[in-house]
């Protein structure tokens, strides 16, 4: 008389042994091992390439902001020079001129 796993085994000619099943959870936990570094990696490789387009952009920022500095104290040269030019071509203008906005100056404050 069969023993019952001898009687198991019997009908089902194709079941997996315990050893099988420690096998295919050995490979399974090497392939979750591979999948876990793989997807660190690419998490690394897309750090570092967010990281290096972040710089990029940053230096072009900065770039373009000494461009705009350097623009706009150019112009305000060349605007400090012509209105010297215009004070010494016309000084009895200039006088005047600051003459007036002193006293509009004076009365605004003396309303006090």
């Amino acid at each position: 008389m069969a023993n019952a796993s001898t009687k198991a085994n019997a009908e089902k000619p194709n079941a997996p042994s315990y050893e099988d099943i420690t096998e295919q959870l050995e490979t399974l936990r090497g392939d979750i091992a591979a999948l876990t570094r793989t997807v660190a990696d690419i998490g690394l490789a897309k750090k570092d390439e967010l990281t290096g387009a972040a710089a990029e952009s940053a230096a072009k920022m900065r770039a373009k902001g000494r461009e705009t500095m350097d623009h706009a104290q150019s112009s305000a040269r060349d605007a400090a020079e012509a209105t010297s030019q215009k004070i010494q071509d016309n000084p009895a203008a200039a006088v005047g001129i600051a003459t007036g906005i002193g006293f509009l100056l004076g009365v605004i404050f003396a309303r006090k």
